[in-house]
Parts: structure tokens; C-alpha cells; sequence
């Protein structure tokens, strides 16, 4: 990257969905979203509305997909949907509801939180598994096909703090837990001649979002 050019990723995590207003775990599983999670897109569309995006990517899943239309209607570009921004596949978990498998199955989420690299919930995907995929997105196609430019992002809780722990270069295994990156939330993150540099986390209100292509504060 050259070292005056800035890039700077606009990470956006879907709007509610019926699987998380219900507590349903949902994966790579379809869940449309609630009429919460359609307002809480154009929420986050209002925010945005000053930020001209050059390039915007969403997982294949409708929640997300849906959600970047909201954010991306009346202005450009197109949304490109990817399926390696797909949600962690949590194989049997995926449709269960959140709170019956923890009781269910108390040693298996145990082990999840303590090794997700190594871990395969339900019996599908590791967090090993995921990472490679997002690596290979994030940095083989939206940091080198869109260097010095603005990109929004739409995607999932799981896939956003996978890309934040590599982009930060952190303990991917140690630190996935770290970020709660909430509903219809926006996370920034700035690459540039200071290195990468996290602008903003999980942001949803309006109140403390101002970007000027510079900073936020």
C-alpha cells in the first residue's frame, strides 16, 4: 500500500434478525429481518448518507444482503454479494435455540469459548476455518482491488470480529470475544501510514459519527 493512500473499510452488521430477536442461533442458516431490523437499516443509512462509498460487498444471505440495499438504495455502488462473507457454520447448532444448547450441551460451549480456533460448534466450521475465508476477502480483494477508497461491508457479528482481530493483528483465539459488535452497528477501520487503525466500533447513533474522510470523533 502506498503509504499516503488511506483505505478505509466500513464493517456493517446486519439489522435484527427473526433468529436473534427470538434467541435462535442462526449461522449460515436464512433469517429475514424483523421490522425492527429493516428500521434499524435505515437507521444506519441516515448515518451514513454523507460517506460516498466506491465499492460495497455483503455476505449471500439475505439479512445482510437486505441490509446493504437499505444502506446503498438511491446512491452507488451495487452491492456484490460473496459467499466468504458468509456467517461461521455452526453445522447441528444452526436453528437451536441459543439458550436450550447451552443447558444441552454445557462442555461443548465451554470448549467453544475457551479454544474457538480449534473448536467446531455443532459440528461446523472452526474459527481456523472462518479466518482463512475472511482473510482471504478481506485482504485479496477489498484492501488490494480498492486501495485509497471507501467500502462498505455488510456482514455478520462472527465474520466482523474475525476481519477486526487480523486487521488489528491480534490473538485471533484470545481476542474473537473481545468485540461486541452489535445489531445494525457500524465498525470503521483505517488503513494508512500510521498502520491500521480502528476509527470506530459498533457505532449505531448518530450523535457520535462524523467522518470527514479523516477521522472520527
Amino acid at each position: 500500500m502506498k503509504t499516503q493512500e488511506m483505505t478505509h473499510i466500513f464493517f456493517v452488521r446486519h439489522g435484527q434478525s427473526i433468529h436473534n430477536r427470538d434467541s435462535i442461533i442462526g449461522g449460515q442458516s436464512e433469517s429475514p429481518l424483523t421490522e425492527l431490523g429493516i428500521e434499524q437499516a435505515r437507521s444506519l443509512a441516515k448515518i451514513t448518507r454523507d460517506v460516498h462509498f466506491d465499492a460495497a460487498y455483503t455476505s449471500t444471505l439475505s439479512r445482510a444482503y437486505d441490509t446493504c440495499n437499505i444502506i446503498c438504495e438511491g446512491r452507488k455502488p451495487t452491492a456484490k454479494r460473496l459467499d466468504d462473507l458468509r456467517e461461521q457454520d455452526y453445522g447441528d447448532w444452526e436453528d437451536k435455540d441459543y439458550r436450550d444448547l447451552v443447558k444441552s450441551q454445557p462442555d461443548m460451549f465451554k470448549k467453544f469459548r475457551k479454544d474457538p480456533l480449534h473448536t467446531r460448534p455443532g459440528g461446523g466450521e472452526s474459527l481456523a476455518e472462518m479466518a482463512q475465508r475472511v482473510r482471504g476477502v478481506v485482504f485479496d480483494k477489498i484492501i488490494a482491488e480498492h486501495e485509497g477508497q471507501h467500502i462498505l461491508c455488510v456482514c455478520h457479528g462472527g465474520v466482523i470480529r474475525t476481519a477486526l482481530c487480523l486487521l488489528l493483528d491480534m490473538n485471533l483465539s484470545k481476542h474473537f470475544f473481545l468485540f461486541d459488535v452489535a445489531n445494525a452497528s457500524l465498525s470503521v477501520v483505517r488503513l494508512g501510514p500510521f498502520g491500521t487503525q480502528l476509527l470506530g466500533l459498533s457505532m449505531r447513533d448518530a450523535k457520535f459519527w462524523r467522518f470527514d474522510g479523516q477521522l472520527i470523533d
